[in-house]
């Protein structure tokens, strides 16, 4: 067994002041209370949007007070309401420049653990947050990624955990366990199981398409008990999930199954085609799921 991961004591928040974002923040709250970690509020600038306002603050001779000094006075009541509210250690900042770009610099400077964005904060412009902003935030940080989809009541009902037994995968089965200690964790693992219909134009017999299908599911329970083996956490197989299927649709089927409020993903290899295959699955599922997503790198 290897160690546990250890989180760094700071959290950081990514905030845009949209309700999804205060979601995110009310979570990164909820995180930081139970690790008793320093809770960092980030609003970023978006520096070309920042520039049209002062265009217009100039041109117009507005004598109100500039948009960004109106932002920092409700960021610092955000972060005073949170600190009285919750009993925590609260430091808000603001950046300026490319949105993801400045949060994965102030998440580096800071050495923080964690980094909890809601749909939107990171997104274009205020749109929806996608697969691909995702694991580039998931990129640019070097931490993982909590997006926040749900609001926030309490624990997670129950968490999955998709496994392919690679080391990202295993670090993210760990990480799971040192955030969420009392959450009922699933771990699952979709496989790909011999096509019935292929094999049968292929001239397959009932049985021998059985057999092939047995053969693959016993395959990967043997793997799984391996993986399960190199784990710092003592899992039960029977809080394990073995599924034949696509992985998209099947970790969305068992999602509603669980009623899970949590699905963590470890990033998938180290190579430019693992990265869009990590991409390309996280963005569909973020497009059918409504329910939260951890990144582990």
């Amino acid at each position: 067994m290897n160690d546990l991961p250890r989180l760094t004591g700071r959290i950081v928040a990514a905030t845009d002041f949209s309700p999804g974002a205060a979601d995110a923040v009310e979570r990164a709250a909820w995180l930081a209370i139970r690790r008793n970690a320093e809770l960092h509020v980030l609003h970023v600038f978006d520096d070309s949007i920042g520039a049209s306002l002062r265009r217009i603050y100039d041109s117009a001779g507005l004598g109100q007070r500039p948009p960004t000094l109106e932002t920092r006075d409700r960021l610092s009541a955000l972060g005073a309401a949170l600190a009285e509210r919750h009993g925590l250690a609260v430091r808000v900042e603001t950046r300026t420049g490319r949105v993801a770009d400045e949060i994965g610099r102030y998440v580096a400077e800071q050495s923080a653990g964690l980094l909890v964005v809601g749909e939107r904060a990171a997104g274009s412009r205020g749109a929806p947050l996608s697969g691909d902003s995702a694991l580039n935030l998931l990129g640019k940080s070097g931490v993982p990624v909590w997006l926040v989809r749900r609001p926030v009541s309490d624990a997670p009902p129950s968490v999955l955990v998709a496994v392919d037994f690679s080391g990202p995968s295993q670090r993210a089965a760990e990480l799971a366990a040192v955030l969420l200690p009392d959450c009922r964790r699933r771990l699952i693992h979709v496989h790909v199981a011999p096509d019935a219909d292929r094999l049968r134009m292929d001239g397959a017999t009932p049985a021998e398409i059985a057999r092939l299908q047995h053969q693959a599911q016993a395959q990967a329970k043997k793997r799984l008990a391996g993986f399960l083996g190199q784990l710092a956490i003592p899992v039960d197989q029977a809080d394990c999930i073995l599924v034949a299927g696509f992985p998209v649709r099947s970790l969305v089927d068992r999602a509603g199954a669980e009623d899970a409020g949590l699905i963590v993903l470890g990033r998938r290899g180290e190579s430019p085609f693992d990265e869009r295959l990590f991409g390309s699955v996280a963005g569909d599922l973020l497009q059918q799921l409504r329910t939260d997503v951890l990144l582990v790198p």
